[in-house]
């Protein structure tokens, strides 16, 4: 295309050979030794598929022994059928262009034939029947390369699949042993005339294989997946009643670092497959308290937060992740707390919770800062059910729009308190620095929570001195965000100080001052 505009610019006349004119000439000699000095084959032709012109590497393509093609037939050269030559005709009067791929001389060329969209002037009679512009590129190592790299992934597709069915296989082959091992050790703990040393070995055999069968159950699942054989058996599934099951099975790994479980009251219903939704929440909460530090906290909240969406929130104050981190913790073998050896995993277990939650029309998605803890938030869309009834739930479906404005510095922070906020759609989030602009923000549009960065506390009551400062009475909810425990109860008149929130921003406490500030009661 770019030839052909700079063709379209051109007076041809400057490459006639009839000019005696020097300049001309000079100029003649110029453009040929452009053209000549071209990596791609460049000519002329004529109505009845004569070459015109030809620049040396488009005789060099087509005729090895010879650069130049006086008055040759473009179509014979090239060895094209009679039905391609009138199917590009066609092409050609209709003012389009042809590409094609043509073999010769042991070379892949690709070739372009345009109409030409310039009339050729008068004083060149010799070129008077140009009709049209030809192309001509060595692809040979393009294709070669291409073919290269097809029959690469070809390869490797038939690697990944003999995998997969070596995986599906094996574990196959070991779940059916492991089963007898779990079977016959349950039924020798049963005994009750086991001594206790006995029944401690007993219990560390059924936990170490309970473990094994849950790695074994995940490259299962994995290799369904890969082969598209995941079957979903959809009911309609109480998300209170199956998020309960679930904190009562994570319970035990809970109490070992003395983590606090909290489910968040709703009254929201899915159409879903159970088992799979309930895998789903149980590898999230595993998760949650694997990578929760001790007298942690994870707590779940279902919600509605548009008549066509339902979210459940996974939301721990643990170690927290990296931004960069976030990119890969759904691929597999991607291990979230690798550095620590204490943590057991496979690392495929985010990459089947991602592919589960696909598989049922949702969506998963995760905000993390490090010291701060995780949310992840899994979303589904609402499907009606004419025997469910209407939809309700606790959180999103009663809340009324909010503002909030936080009045400090600290980017993480304040970053992270904004994706927080984001997560429920009817809250406006807005940040300043500057004292006075704060002031004006309250007066104007008195925001429904304050928050205040402790060093700002006694600059902004000297701002206050100088007016009435009681407008402040007129927010609900005033927090002082420290970042060390303060020495003194900060109070004073004019201010409706609620709470206080330490830095780093813990997820569960700033979520749950949004959820339980803006209830309608």
């Amino acid at each position: 295309m770019y030839i052909q505009q700079y063709l379209n610019n051109q007076n041809f006349s400057a490459i006639s050979p009839i000019t005696t004119d020097p300049e001309s000439l000079q100029d003649l000699s110029l453009l040929q030794a452009i053209f000549n000095s071209l990596d791609i084959g460049i000519g002329l032709v004529s109505e009845n598929n004569s070459i015109l012109y030809n620049n040396v590497t488009l005789g060099e393509l087509l005729k090895p022994l010879s650069t130049v093609l006086p008055e040759e037939n473009i179509f014979v050269i090239l060895g094209l059928k009679e039905n391609k030559i009138s199917d590009i005709h066609r092409l050609l009067t209709r003012n389009e262009s042809w590409e094609g791929i043509v073999t010769k001389f042991g070379k892949d060329l690709k070739i372009t034939l345009s109409p030409l969209n310039f009339v050729t002037p008068r004083s060149i009679d010799h070129m008077s029947d140009a009709k049209f512009i030809i192309t001509i590129a060595d692809h040979s190592e393009i294709i070669k390369q291409r073919k290269i790299l097809s029959q690469a992934k070809e390869s490797a597709e038939r690697s990944n699949k003999s995998k997969s069915e070596f995986l599906s296989h094996m574990t196959h082959e070991l779940r059916t042993p492991l089963n007898a091992v779990l079977g016959f050790t349950e039924v020798l703990n049963s005994d009750p005339n086991i001594v206790d040393d006995n029944r401690d070995s007993l219990n560390e055999i059924i936990s170490a294989s309970n473990h094994l069968l849950c790695l074994i159950n995940e490259i299962l699942d994995m290799s369904r997946i890969e082969h598209g054989e995941l079957k979903l058996f959809c009911e309609k599934i109480n998300t209170s009643e199956l998020i309960s099951e679930c904190i009562s099975l994570v319970k035990p790994l809970a109490n070992k670092k003395n983590i606090q479980l909290l489910q968040q009251p709703s009254a929201v219903s899915l159409i879903k497959d159970r088992v799979r939704l309930k895998q789903v929440l149980l590898n999230l909460l595993s998760n949650a308290i694997k990578y929760n530090k001790s007298n942690g906290q994870v707590l779940v909240n279902t919600s509605k937060p548009s008549p066509t969406k339902i979210q459940i929130e996974i939301i721990d104050s643990g170690k927290g992740m990296p931004s960069e981190m976030l990119s890969t913790i759904f691929n597999p073998f991607e291990r979230l707390g690798i550095e620590d050896r204490q943590v057991e995993g496979t690392g495929i277990g985010l990459m089947i919770t991602r592919q589960l939650v696909k598989l049922m029309g949702g969506n998963i998605s995760v905000i993390s800062e490090p010291k701060c803890g995780s949310v992840f938030t899994v979303e589904f869309p609402v499907i009606a059910d004419s025997h469910s009834g209407k939809l309700s739930a606790h959180a999103q479906t009663n809340v009324r729009p909010g503002k909030i404005l936080w009045l400090g510095e600290g980017s993480e922070s304040i970053n992270f308190a904004k994706r927080l906020t984001e997560l429920r759609p009817n809250f406006e989030f807005e940040q300043t620095q500057n004292i006075d602009l704060a002031i004006q923000i309250i007066k104007q549009n008195s925001p429904d929570i304050f928050l205040i960065a402790d060093e700002y506390l006694l600059r902004i009551k000297e701002k206050l001195s100088s007016f009435n400062k009681n407008f402040l009475k007129d927010i609900p909810s005033i927090v002082v965000v420290f970042n060390k425990p303060l020495i003194n109860e900060v109070s004073a008149e004019g201010f409706n100080i609620t709470t206080h929130l330490p830095l780093p921003l813990n997820a569960i406490d700033y979520l749950g001052l949004l959820d339980n500030d803006f209830i309608e009661k």
